[in-house]
């Protein structure tokens, strides 16, 4: 194994060629991100680390920082010049339209020749978007990608504001699933009206609450992507929310029982005023400003994102504290939560040789030096090996001294060490399946839950909204 980079080495870029060595220009291997300047500069030290002891290309890492979908058009611009890259990072409606393209590069050859042992120590769940876009003619799935950075969803709570409403009712705790959320948040909405509370600051130990804000501002709970939200408590209640039927063809499965028996139980949370999304406060797409305001308690985020909820203000004592737990579910239902995050992609690009140069590279990303990657950035290992590795097991036990918004990402990755991918655990990450133009799905179903939580429409008016928009993926 190489020898790990340091975690305080320093290098900036937004768009670097790292160069080995001195002499004549050697050949180019292009390395395409949609990575914005922080992510950059940590995986530009991760490349240059590599380049000292693999100098026979030139690594040309290129972003322009606007992102995945900037990326992906970026790419699909280049096949007809056939200047694409020979790497890049996609999701899996990406990794479709490559398919099509006949640009992408299936990975099966190369893992094969590592020996069982390399596949079976990637999570599982990380795998199943990777390969299940297309078969061989045995029928066997064929892997597009590797997992690269990934995250998940972890629901930040206002310690401060729960130890002050527990002088008043012992028994508001952090909810597990959704039913105990309803009665927690109806709870919490009792005390803070029965004690008027509303429009004033109060003391609790050496800290201050601001709860100078109207009734109708305040919701206990809150969730920031509204795709995400409608995607998983449709998979919680036993609903289904797209199918492909290849990489070039899905459906919409949603328009069922189950989901409308989801968007009911959550039409009460919102009708009651005990959950929000963040256009209830204005918001586009994160409660996290609300959340820093009192204004709700319980909020759920990107792991990749914790840190935004952590309150900053100059005075401390407005400072409040705050846990990081898993997501509530459905009660009696497998636990899932969402999986997010790209994967390393390779295309049909360069010889042998460089191909070869390619693969090692990913493997060093993914299997050498992920668990680096994953702490400096917020997301998490790929591999069991790389959680399980000292350099992340002392990350995860080590905040002694930490900043506040360092401790919440470390709170974060302790979630999804020892909850969401501890051993025998229960829960299941999920993701869903890719397929060309999946990705105009999620968007629509993202605004089901706005016009439900804030523009009150009825579960069957918001439904029919989403699926007349996409009629073209309507089951046949």
């Amino acid at each position: 194994m190489r020898k790990k980079l340091s975690l305080f080495t320093t290098m900036t870029a937004a768009s670097v060629l790292l160069l080995s060595g001195c002499g004549a220009k050697k050949p180019q291997i292009y390395f395409w991100t949609g990575f914005g300047t922080s992510i950059t500069d940590s995986l530009t030290r991760l490349i240059s680390q590599y380049q000292q002891d693999n100098d026979e290309y030139e690594i040309v890492l290129e972003t322009d920082g606007g992102g995945y979908d900037s990326l992906q058009r970026k790419i699909g611009l280049s096949v007809t010049s056939e200047t694409y890259p020979h790497l890049a990072v996609g999701y899996p409606d990406h990794m479709a339209g490559y398919i099509g393209f006949n640009i992408l590069q299936p990975l099966d050859e190369f893992i094969e020749a590592e020996g069982p042992a390399f596949i079976e120590d990637f999570h599982q769940d990380y795998l199943v978007e990777n390969q299940s876009l297309e078969t061989d003619r045995e029928g066997n799935q064929l892997t597009w990608g590797l997992p690269f950075n990934k995250s998940t969803e972890v629901m930040v709570a206002n310690k401060t504001f729960l130890d002050y409403v527990q002088t008043f009712d012992a028994s508001i705790v952090t909810p597990e699933t959704w039913e105990e959320a309803e009665v927690v948040g109806e709870k919490i909405l009792k005390v803070m009206k029965d004690n008027d509370l509303y429009g004033k600051e109060v003391n609790h130990g050496d800290k201050i609450l601001n709860l100078n804000f109207k009734e109708e501002e305040f919701r206990p709970f809150s969730w920031d992507s509204t795709a995400n939200m409608f995607i998983t408590i449709v998979r919680e209640w036993g609903g289904t929310y797209t199918k492909a039927d290849s990489w070039q063809r899905g459906t919409y499965q949603f328009d069922s029982a189950e989901t409308r028996e989801a968007l009911t139980f959550f039409k009460g949370l919102a009708d009651a005023k005990i959950m929000g999304v963040p256009q209830n406060w204005g918001e586009s797409s994160y409660s996290s400003i609300p959340f820093n305001a009192n204004k709700t308690v319980f909020t759920i985020s990107s792991s990749a994102g914790v840190k935004y909820n952590v309150p900053k203000l100059l005075d401390e004592k407005y400072n409040f504290e705050i846990t990081i737990n898993p997501i509530p579910y459905h009660e009696g239902a497998t636990p899932m939560v969402i999986s997010q995050g790209t994967n390393l992609l390779m295309f049909k690009k360069g010889d042998e040789a460089e191909q070869a140069f390619v693969w090692d590279f990913i493997k060093y990303l993914t299997t050498e030096v992920n668990d680096v990657f994953g702490l400096e950035n917020a997301y998490y290992p790929v591999t069991k090996s790389m959680l399980n590795s000292q350099t992340y097991v002392d990350f995860l036990s080590n905040v002694e001294g930490k900043p506040a918004d360092e401790r919440a990402v470390v709170d974060a990755a302790r979630v999804n060490a020892e909850v969401y991918d501890a051993p025998g655990s229960e829960w299941r990450k999920f993701v869903d399946p890719g397929f060309v133009r999946s990705n105009v799905i999620r968007e629509h179903v993202g605004n089901i839950i706005p016009a439900i939580f804030v523009n009150n429409s009825s579960v069957e008016a918001a439904l029919k909204t989403a699926t007349d928009i996409l009629a073209e993926f309507a089951p046949k």
